[in-house]
């Protein structure tokens, strides 16, 4: 949610790769003072497509997302084949997030860390890796 407290791990990435399923912070593609939170489901090379509310990645299903009855950006998107060095993001509400299929793919220099866990508000405190 756009008011959570997060913590994030900076420094994993500095020794490995993100990887598909890791919810990462990174500063916007559209503005650098605003910072970003979502999950990453494609890595460089692989291909992305968004059918409804579900995401595959190189033709295999990668997360089914809950229905929603408004279907606003959560129509056909792709095939799309993520360039190299980058990595392809997608917000959990699928039907209202904005994200890779509107800005483009991550270069991992955008990439913050990893977001481990939700703080605040105390009623959505939570573990987020995986």
């Amino acid at each position: 949610m756009e008011k959570d407290r997060v913590i994030v791990e900076k420094l994993t990435y500095r020794f490995s790769n993100p990887e598909p399923g890791d919810i990462i912070t990174f500063e916007s593609p559209e503005d650098s003072q605003k910072v970003l939170i979502r999950r990453i489901i494609a890595n460089g090379g692989q291909t992305v497509e968004v059918k409804g509310n579900k995401a595959y990645v190189n033709c295999k299903l990668f997360k089914e997302y809950p229905p929603v009855e408004e279907q606003i950006n959560t129509k056909l998107y792709g095939p799309y084949l993520v360039p190299n060095n980058t990595y392809f993001v997608l917000g959990d509400n699928l039907a209202n997030s904005k994200d890779s299929r509107q800005y483009g793919s991550i270069p991992k220099e955008k990439i913050i860390g990893k977001t481990c866990k939700i703080y605040w508000p105390v009623s959505r405190i939570k573990e987020l890796v995986k």
